[in-house]
């Protein structure tokens, strides 16, 4: 693009640019947009052209490319600071003079919900909630908006679509996510219409980064420089200020921006430039420009945006704000609004919007705005696109450098001269998809590489013809497709391979079961070689692994030396591809010397037990076997070895009981086969029959567990303790301890044994090796006491209920049994254990009306068998004759629930009431409760019984037991009162029409039914009748066209057949 020698007259665009209630302290990056990408695509360093091919992105340019003005630490800030905004640490509050401008607080939440009723009307899918400006009033927010047209347009500062663009661009990219976040904070333009340059810095800031290839630097660019110290524009507006970045100098006659720490953002227009001097500047590398994108004004289609914004980072545009927009708080932004665009803003990447919304499936711009991070998605917002003229004058900064390739190293870094050798990994920076690779020396024709694949940037492989290469040195050259090139200098030798020589190898000499590193010194040593050791006294051959080569002269390889291989001299054979060398008795392989034991501790053992032993000695190899045994039998007892030295090993002998006690040698065998014994110097002492002499205690009690300690000789670990008795299963101690030879303890847990199971029991002692001994009736097993009961509390009950007792006494075991019963039935009643100790149980019995009244005995039967009973200690209160002496009220009327007391005697729970009328159903009370044997009450629910059903009525009293008792004419069922009509109210109605009336009298009864009528025609029922209380009815009467007109009679028919008629009532238009 053609150098501009003349600044575009100044455009002016006046924006919003509204106070920010919080201006933060913005430490970091902006909140992470849902928009991630992996693509890194860089810039171009030209204008995309319309005679351009296929656009391919590149990586972000090494700055050491171009010569550009590194930013000092003093221009990384973490946020612009608006010296006018009034900030504190958690708010900022901009004072406007005229309180006019604002909303009161209620005003602002009636106009949030006016706006969210909008949303929701149009089905929208943004939301709106208080911003840092939601409290403008709408004429002091229009009254920021303004636009001035440029006066003209150089045509280069247009630049048409390409005729070819990138297809397969992401559904979503964003400049916040693409290999790390190439935006920098969001800011606060305060209360001045500075967005314009805001926009501008926002794009210079991010094309700094790419150009320096940090994402994290988050350079802070001043915005009042741009106002101060330049013609561009200020706080009434101005226009894209890209030029100051690029060639333009300012007023002060400097080309470039400083940064924020030098020229504070003040929101306004100082009267002249402040800016010291010797303040640093950063301007664009030369070559750099700008371009409108597309035609000026117009609106360049989504995929065109798409190009320019994953091409060349974030782009500057300006769309329409209206005063719905100074409420977003989150989602997708849309609208039609027309007119002048009056806002600028920074576009940063793209999205969908995602299913659930309105405008699913449509592409949305994120965008950068510079109202500070309380407004929007932290000073963000996504727009979707082809709203709001979004993207008009959208334009873009050009001019980063393609990157030079850098080669640092190749693998493998030599090869055969004659050989194809294929190199794994060439690395070094910038390489390129299609990047080519070639071998270059001076005076030498180049080798040119085939199959060459980039695996990444830093990182490609290919293959290397060296059939006319020529021993020696070779730089290593990578050839981007553009044709910028990098070379790493003598990287790569070719080798004019001969048959290898051997000179000396260290070390020459190794033991039997070793592994020995060795550096081998010659000529000609080149991948691959072999190396090996033979002898010809042995038919093995050891090969050396690995064999590493670090230069023709020098090679290292380790030998592992088996523990059978023959002692003495051996050759050393060394190969390559050209050919091999032998050179005899170059290294010797020498015996280990023979192990010599010299002590174990500890020198004794018991059978039946393990033992961890110290064996040392001297000489002794790792994989050394040890062993416990007699000279005819070495190997008898194996041990297990744990952990050793050349000095000791520690092990385990597992000393069965099958082995007879004595003296044992102590055997190691190191895995040369050499091997050392110690004659006779382990104790293995073995069983004897262990003998009882007394057991304390000499007896327990059933149901028990009884500790014990045992008197005798030759105990040892492993003793067996048994109470063996004739025709029953053996009972086996528990917990058996020895603590010495003459003493030993356990416990047994005696079960509940019957009585032919009591009384005296052998006591048996014995080793798994055999070994045992008996003391006969050695122990005696106890009956538990028997129980006895005391009282029972209560001691009464009424059939027909369920009553808890607690029965008192001693010796009452865990699973007893109780009953209530007589003598010749003491099980009649059984009880149901609720819970229990040894002096009490808590029982439920269930007193059933079958069984007769009078005192009962209380039984108990605990689990061994024994029992006690408490005779005649339990009152069972049995059903008598319940008889009625009065009834209270003594009638009552149908379609009524009646509540009613019974005075008389012999009442208790399960009293049955009903009465009773030959010829008719019983009517059963309900809710009946007895206060007393004296008193009892329920309820009553007559039906609308008809008169041959009403009158006097049997009231007969029962019990499940077959008790009852009749009260003869006890009960009186009365009718309802007649209805009575009183008055109707409209009292008349059209023919045709549906009349809502209210009948007004007495004694109604739902369900009623009303009709009005004449001796001439059939009747009209009501219809919707509703009854409130017994004295009003609403019903309505749907007049037919055709009914005779006159006056109609009006009746009332209550659900028993009552009847009331009101003459002349309802007249009939």
């Amino acid at each position: 693009m053609k150098h501009i020698a003349h600044f575009i007259p100044l455009l002016i665009i006046a924006f919003i640019c509204v106070s920010v209630v919080g201006a933060e302290v913005f430490n970091g990056h902006s909140v992470p947009s849902p928009i991630s990408s992996s693509i890194s695509p860089g810039l171009h360093s030209a204008p995309v052209v319309p005679q351009g091919g296929y656009i391919s992105p590149a990586p972000p340019p090494q700055a050491s490319i171009y010569r550009v003005i590194s930013p000092s630490s003093s221009a990384i800030v973490t946020t612009n600071r608006c010296t006018e905004c009034n900030e504190s640490d958690n708010t900022a509050d901009i004072q406007i003079a005229e309180r006019s401008q604002y909303l009161s607080v209620n005003e602002e939440d009636a106009e949030i919900s006016r706006i969210n009723k909008y949303i929701k009307d149009n089905r929208l899918d943004w939301k709106a909630g208080k911003t840092s400006i939601s409290n403008l009033t709408p004429e002091s927010f229009q009254k920021m908006l303004g636009y001035k047209p440029p006066e003209s347009v150089p045509p280069d500062k247009q630049s048409p679509e390409p005729e070819m663009m990138i297809a397969s661009l992401p559904d979503s990219f964003s400049w916040r996510s693409n290999n790390g976040d190439w935006t920098t904070p969001v800011k606060n333009q305060g209360q001045c219409g500075s967005c314009w340059a805001f926009a501008g810095t926002s794009v210079f800031e991010s094309f700094w980064e790419r150009i320096t290839n940090d994402p994290n630097l988050n350079p802070d660019f001043a915005e009042q420089y741009l106002m101060d110290c330049t013609n561009l524009g200020d706080c009434n507006g101005g226009w894209i200020p890209f030029d100051a970045f690029i060639s333009h100098p300012g007023t002060d006659g400097k080309i470039g921006t400083p940064s924020e720490s030098s020229l504070p953002y003040q929101a306004y227009k100082r009267p002249s430039c402040t800016l010291s001097y010797s303040a640093e500047r950063y301007r664009a590398p030369s070559g750099s420009g700008w371009s409108y994108i597309g035609t000026y004004g117009t609106i360049p289609n989504e995929n065109t945006l798409k190009n320019y914004i994953y091409n060349y980072g974030p782009i500057w545009a300006t769309f329409i704000v209206d005063n719905n927009f100074r409420t977003y708080t989150g989602g997708y932004f849309s609208g039609s609004a027309t007119g002048n665009t009056n806002h600028a803003i920074t576009i940063v990447g793209w999205g969908i919007v995602p299913a659930g919304y309105n405008n699913a499936g449509k592409t949305y711009w994120i965008c950068k705005n510079s109202w500070g991070t309380w407004w929007g998605e932290s000073g963000y917002f996504n727009i979707v696109a082809g709203s709001n003229k979004i993207g008009q004058y959208a334009a873009y900064m050009y001019g980063v450098p393609v990157p030079v390739p850098t080669v640092t190293s190749i693998s493998p870094a030599s090869g055969i001269k004659g050989q194809q050798v294929n190199i794994t990994n060439l690395q070094g920076t910038n390489f390129e998809t299609g990047a080519q690779v070639e071998l270059r020396r001076t005076g030498y024709p180049s080798i040119k590489a085939t199959n060459e694949v980039v695996a990444s940037s830093t990182s490609m492989t290919c293959t290397i013809d060296l059939t006319n290469a020529v021993e020696g040195t070779y730089d290593i050259a990578v050839t981007n497709p553009g044709g910028i090139a990098g070379t790493g200098s003598q990287l790569f030798t070719v080798i004019d391979l001969h048959i290898p020589t051997v000179t000396s190898i260290s070390p020459a000499s190794g033991f039997v079961g070793s592994s020995v590193s060795t550096t081998i010194s010659g000529t000609d040593f080149v991948n691959p070689m072999n190396v090996s050791l033979w002898s010809s006294s042995s038919p093995k051959i050891i090969t050396g692994n690995p064999v590493t080569v670090s230069s023709t002269t020098r090679m290292s390889s380790t030998f592992s030396i088996p523990y059978d291989t023959w002692t003495g001299s051996w050759n050393i054979r060394v190969s390559n591809p050209n050919g091999e060398t032998d050179r005899h008795n170059m290294f010797t392989i020498s015996p280990l010397s023979a192990p010599k034991l010299t002590s174990i501790t500890p020198s004794s053992g018991t059978v039946g037990n393990t033992v961890t032993v110290k064996i040392s000695g001297s000489n002794l190899q790792t994989g050394a076997e040890v062993w416990l045994g007699t000279s005819g039998n070495l190997t008898e007892i194996p041990g297990r070895v744990l952990s050793q030295t050349k000095t000791y090993i520690q092990a385990d002998f597992s000393l069965p009981w099958s082995v007879p006690g004595g003296l044992r040698d102590v055997t190691i065998k190191n895995p040369d086969g050499q091997t050392s014994t110690l004659q006779k110097k382990f104790n293995l002492i073995g069983a004897s029959d262990p003998v009882v002499t007394k057991i304390t205690p000499p007896s327990g009690i059933i149901g028990n567990t009884v500790p014990f300690t045992l008197t005798g000789t030759n105990f040892i670990n492993g003793l067996r303790i048994n109470l063996i008795r004739s025709g029953q299963d053996p009972l086996s101690a528990q917990n058996i301890r020895v603590s010495r030879a003459t003493s030993a303890s356990g416990q047994f847990v005696l079960p509940l044994l019957n009585s032919s199971e009591q009384g005296a029991w052998d006591l048996v002692t014995s080793y798994p090796s055999g070994n045992s001994s008996t003391l006969p009736g050695g122990f005696t097993i106890s009956p538990l006491p028997a129980p006895k009961l005391t009282s029972i509390t209560p001691s009464s009950g009424t059939v027909g209920n369920t009553v808890t007792a607690k029965i008192s006494g001693s010796n009452l075991q865990t699973g007893a049994e109780v009953w209530l019963g007589t003598s010749g039935n003491l099980t009649e009643i059984p009880g149901r254990v609720l819970s229990q100790t040894k002096t009490y149980i808590q029982a439920d019995f269930s007193l059933p009306w079958s069984v007769p009244g009078g005192l009962r005995d209380v039984t108990i039967k605990n689990p061994d068998g024994q029992t006690s009973t408490l005779q005649k200690k339990f009152n069972l209160i049995g059903a008598s004759d319940p008889v009625v002496t009065k009834i209270t009220p003594p009638s009552g009327i149908i379609g009524n629930t009646v509540p009613f007391t019974l005075t008389g005697t012999n009442f208790i729970n399960g009293l049955r009431i009903n009465l009773i009328r030959s010829g008719q159903d019983p009517l059963s009370a309900q809710n009946i409760r007895v206060s007393r044997a004296t008193s009892a009450s329920g309820q009553f629910v007559l039906p609308l019984l008809n008169s041959s059903e009403q009158g006097a009525w049997d009231l007969v009293t029962s019990y499940p037991s077959g008790n009852s008792s009749t009260f003869t004419g006890g009960f009186t069922i009365s009718p309802l009162p007649a209805p009575k009509l009183t008055s109707i109210t409209p009292s008349k109605g059209m023919a045709g029409k549906t009349v809502t009336t209210t009948i007004v009298g007495s004694n109604f009864k739902f369900p009623v039914e009303v009709m009005i009528w004449s001796d001439s025609e059939i009747g009209l029922p009501g219809i919707n009748t509703v009854l409130t209380g017994t004295k009003t009815i609403r019903t309505q009467l749907a007049i037919p066209a055709n009914m005779e007109k006159g006056k109609k009679n009006l009746t009332v028919t209550n659900p028993d057949g009552q009847v009331s008629t009101l003459s002349n009532a309802f007249t009939v238009l």
